[in-house]
């Protein structure tokens, strides 16, 4: 965690005893995908939203954003294998060409818990995707504006999309000939239609990034991955202070449709218990 950053976890009245929401039964949930014409992914998708509402969305991802996003996010072993017989050079410089090679990819070096983990750089995997996924988040603020909501009605919307609409699945830590650390970048995560916690805090994130006034930061509390998003906490809210800010907490990885400020009992006491929160400024 960034040592300047002072952060307290604030559970409110009643979030310690919140029982998660069913997911949706399959009739009220439907996620599908489709090549059209031009080769491009044209989806389609119903859910439950918060407030019990079937929610129908449509939107399409070009091929060539698929193949980029592939392209530069993950590893190759047989890259690092060429890179060690290419360089003759000393030690340092051979590592220094391999952590930019991995930041190439978007992954790094986390050296927090006093050894080096090769982690999934989240900022930069959300900074990245956040323009390809604006259309999108149009569409998301064109179904909030047929329905009347406002700002923070439209950012529920996509956290159930994420939650609900998306399956929750444990990855693999290697797909076509990468190595991905288990982890989807938001437009595999979307052709998927599934992703674990972090995954789906990336996709969550990356949407959000479209609409205007939103900071984000990702909390990693060990195993599991969370968003918080700034606003003033409501009572009951979950939230984190980060840098004199309130940040409210979001459990992106569903299946149970959780309002911001809700998380699990679970992720409380994984808050509770940890003394190494992660705090990945989405911004």
């Amino acid at each position: 965690m960034d040592p300047k950053a002072r952060f307290l976890v604030a559970l409110l009245a009643g979030i310690a005893g919140a029982v998660a929401p069913a997911p949706a039964p399959a009739a009220e949930r439907d996620y599908r995908h489709a090549t059209n014409t031009a080769g491009d992914l044209r989806f389609t998708a119903r859910y439950l939203n918060l407030d019990g509402d079937l929610l129908s969305i449509a939107f399409t991802l070009p091929q060539r954003a698929l193949r980029e996003s592939a392209r530069e996010f993950g590893y190759s072993p047989d890259e690092t294998r060429r890179m060690a017989k290419r360089c003759r050079c000393t030690q340092s410089e051979y590592d220094r060409r391999v952590e930019a090679y991995y930041r190439s990819r978007l992954l790094k070096w986390d050296k927090t818990s006093g050894r080096r983990i090769l982690r999934v750089d989240v900022p930069a995997v959300v900074k990245r995707n956040a323009l390809r996924l604006s259309p999108l988040a149009r569409e998301f603020e064109r179904l909030a504006a047929a329905r009347g909501d406002g700002r923070d009605a439209t950012i529920d919307t996509v956290v159930t999309f994420v939650q609900s609409g998306l399956d929750y699945r444990l990855l693999p830590s290697r797909e076509g000939g990468r190595e991905i650390l288990g982890f989807y970048d938001p437009l595999r995560a979307l052709q998927a239609g599934a992703g674990d916690c972090d995954s789906k805090a990336a996709l969550l994130a990356a949407i959000l990034m479209n609409i205007r006034g939103t900071r984000m930061i990702g909390v990693d509390v060990g195993r599991h991955y969370l968003v918080g998003i700034a606003r003033k906490p409501r009572r009951g809210d979950a939230s984190i202070q980060y840098r004199g800010q309130s940040f409210v907490l979001i459990e992106p990885s569903g299946p149970a449709r959780l309002p911001p400020g809700t998380i699990h009992r679970r992720t409380q006491a994984a808050l509770d218990a940890t003394k190494q929160v992660r705090i990945d400024p989405l911004f």
